[in-house]
């Protein structure tokens, strides 16, 4: 009855779970809701999005039917423009980078409007891309998302399906660090992932999942998209996927 409910709220995602079903749901940053329809999971109505940028992706979460939305974003002219987008939503940005552990840091400007930017220093991604290019760095204050999930702890209730999004140019793993133990408070992660060489010290995918596997978290899909490996990863709790 609750799903039925669901859907009458937000008929959007039937269309969505039944191109999910034909295979023809959305090969991009933002597929996550496309795969849940595809897996047929619970779907999620709350997100803490790492490496928001300027919130491109803010419009597809609430069509989709996102009800809390905490956003990541360390570059403060960047931040000013997401900063405005989740106001319109009433949703919540910080002016924040994440990581194992609380500091400042340094973190390379990219010249593609901050996309490619990182706190680990460009590797490969100056060759395979040699359009963008990393000419700056700024000192950025690096939080723990631990302390946001206790703060958020009110949205992520029973039957709101939490996603942790990540998009930090090969960072993903400080980050996931960060949150210890809370993050259990998770059902799904959603991450870009790579071979690890785009930036010096970055994490590769096989790393990244058995630091997830070990954590409850099961790898469902895998799709790379990159010049040199980059790509999407969707986890999901052992949990939710027991069974299937």
């Amino acid at each position: 009855m609750n799903k039925i409910f669901y859907y009458i709220r937000h008929p959007q995602l039937i269309l969505l779970r039944v191109l999910a079903k034909f295979g023809f749901e959305k090969r991009h940053r933002a597929g996550f809701f496309g795969l849940l329809c595809k897996f047929d999971l619970p779907h999620s109505t709350c997100v803490f999005q790492v490496g928001a940028s300027y919130g491109q992706e803010l419009d597809y979460f609430n069509y989709s039917g996102v009800e809390t939305c905490i956003c990541f974003e360390p570059i403060p002219s960047v931040f000013e423009e997401l900063s405005k987008k989740t106001k319109l939503y009433g949703w919540t940005a910080f002016n924040k980078a994440l990581g194992s552990k609380k500091g400042l840091d340094k973190f390379y400007l990219a010249s593609n409007q901050g996309i490619s930017a990182s706190l680990l220093k460009p590797g490969t991604v100056t060759v395979t891309y040699p359009h963008i290019t990393f000419n700056d760095f700024i000192d950025v204050e690096v939080d723990v998302g631990s302390e946001y999930v206790r703060r958020f702890a009110s949205a992520m209730v029973v039957g709101t399906n939490p996603v942790l999004y990540l998009d930090t140019q090969g960072y993903e793993l400080e980050v996931l660090k960060g949150f210890a133990d809370e993050l259990d408070s998770f059902s799904y992660v959603y991450t870009e992932v790579g071979y690890g060489i785009g930036y010096e010290g970055a994490v590769s995918i096989n790393k990244l999942c058995t630091f997830l596997f070990n954590r409850g978290f099961e790898l469902l899909d895998l799709t790379l998209w990159g010049r040199s490996g980059e790509g999407d990863a969707l986890f999901a709790k052992n949990t939710l996927i027991a069974g299937r």
